[in-house]
């Protein structure tokens, strides 16, 4: 396999409910049975979650909360998803450990870098949560800078769509899709698939993306070097 060291990056939508709220099990599930190409191939793994699926900041109207508190709410959420992901990988025995910007005692443990290559040379999937442990910063963010943390080989983002287009597909029928993209390109576009900060690190470390859609059999194509979604890079 290419690549060795790997961070995938999941919203929460990824296992959400009904009008895209809450936890759909079968949805998780399909995440546990996707994940496991990562052991059979001796690949390490961790997963940044998101928290779209409990709260998102931006359902915060007319400052009724503070935009600092609402962010750490959303930084808590993600800490209830790697919760459930944790449930269902450890009842079909794969090694699992949450590391969270935010410590939670009894439920998380604090994130370091140290820490976390440990439990890689063990063997264990890392669920990374609470995003950067700071306001202001998007999972996304928090993606990118735990793959240059890590020095991981990739980032892998499963969207809801086969990859990033020149404009909303689900809006626009004539959408295009990108096979490649510089970072550059990816922020002169202005194109929404990652935030500006995210792509900024990626660009300074060299850390290629991909985007590609989350659906049965495709994580298995793209660690397997299948030229699937959209490639990012310099």
């Amino acid at each position: 396999m290419k690549y060795k060291k790997i961070i995938l990056k999941l919203s929460g939508e990824a296992i959400s409910g009904p009008d895209s709220f809450g936890f759909d099990f079968k949805r998780v599930r399909l995440i546990l049975d996707e994940i496991r190409i990562f052991q059979k191939n001796n690949c390490k793994l961790a997963i940044v979650i998101g928290a779209g699926n409990i709260f998102r900041g931006r359902m915060i109207k007319n400052n009724a909360i503070s935009k600092v508190d609402a962010d750490y709410m959303g930084m808590f959420s993600t800490i209830l998803n790697a919760l459930c992901l944790k449930n269902f990988f450890s009842k079909k025995k794969v090694k699992v450990k949450i590391l969270s910007e935010l410590y939670v005692d009894k439920i998380t443990e604090k994130f370091t870098v140290q820490k976390a290559n440990q439990y890689w040379q063990k063997g264990y999937i890392l669920i990374f949560a609470g995003g950067t442990g700071k306001p202001h910063f998007t999972t996304d963010t928090a993606a990118l800078l735990k793959a240059q943390q890590m020095k991981a080989d990739m980032v892998l983002k499963g969207t809801q769509v086969k990859g990033v287009y020149d404009r909303d597909p689900e809006k626009h029928k004539d959408a295009k899709m990108f096979k490649k993209l510089t970072y550059q390109k990816a922020l002169d576009k202005n194109l929404k698939i990652m935030d500006k900060t995210a792509f900024q690190i990626a660009q300074k470390h060299k850390i290629p993306i991909r985007v590609f859609k989350w659906q049965k059999g495709n994580l298995k194509k793209v660690i397997g070097d299948n030229n699937l979604g959209t490639l990012i890079q310099t």
